[in-house]
């Protein structure tokens, strides 16, 4: 019975730790988040835009590439 209070204390303070990772984990996606949407903006098409999309419906390795 002591042994199962134990275990099931342990068991909490675990939680509260990985509870406490996730909410952290969270506060910096938060953060970093718009700061990535700032640099890849959406294109009209709801894709992400970059430099290489100058010319998204080409093949790779089409003579523009080059």
């Amino acid at each position: 019975m002591l042994e199962e209070r134990e275990e099931k204390e342990r068991l909490k303070k675990k939680l509260n730790v990985v509870q406490e990772e996730k909410e952290q984990v969270e506060q910096d996606l938060r953060q970093i988040l718009p700061s990535v949407d700032e640099e890849r903006p959406i294109n009209a098409n709801g894709d992400v835009t970059t430099l290489h999309d100058a010319h998204p419906s080409e093949p790779r390795g089409s003579p523009r590439d080059s």
